[in-house]
């Protein structure tokens, strides 16, 4: 593979991860991380094949974890069809917890 193709791919990988910051910021989910795992078999980034993104919500009574996995290419306008939800935590704060917090 030629040095151009592989900036033309990684320009492509930036691009991607700009629309899935984009989208997530769209819907107020704050990304805690994005990983990315390349098959060793291929010598650049190809961000459609096991992305995986990391967010949190943080709302005045509860924080919500979300994993999601990149399902469907980034063509065109990025949709929540893009990805399917791995996993969702959500962790409540109660307000006896304040309390004894504050009493400590």
């Amino acid at each position: 593979m030629k040095k151009t193709d592989n900036i033309k791919l990684l320009t492509y990988a930036v691009e991607d991860l700009r629309k899935i910051i984009n989208f997530f910021d769209k819907i107020n989910e704050d990304l805690v991380g994005i990983e990315i795992k390349t098959p060793t078999a291929k010598t650049y980034i190809d961000i459609d094949e096991g992305c995986i993104i990391d967010t949190t919500i943080c709302n005045k009574d509860s924080q919500t974890d979300k994993i999601y996995e990149l399902v469907n290419p980034l063509y065109g306008i990025v949709t929540m069809n893009n990805f399917r939800l791995l996993s969702e935590r959500t962790i409540w704060k109660y307000e006896d917890e304040k309390q004894n917090n504050e009493e400590v």
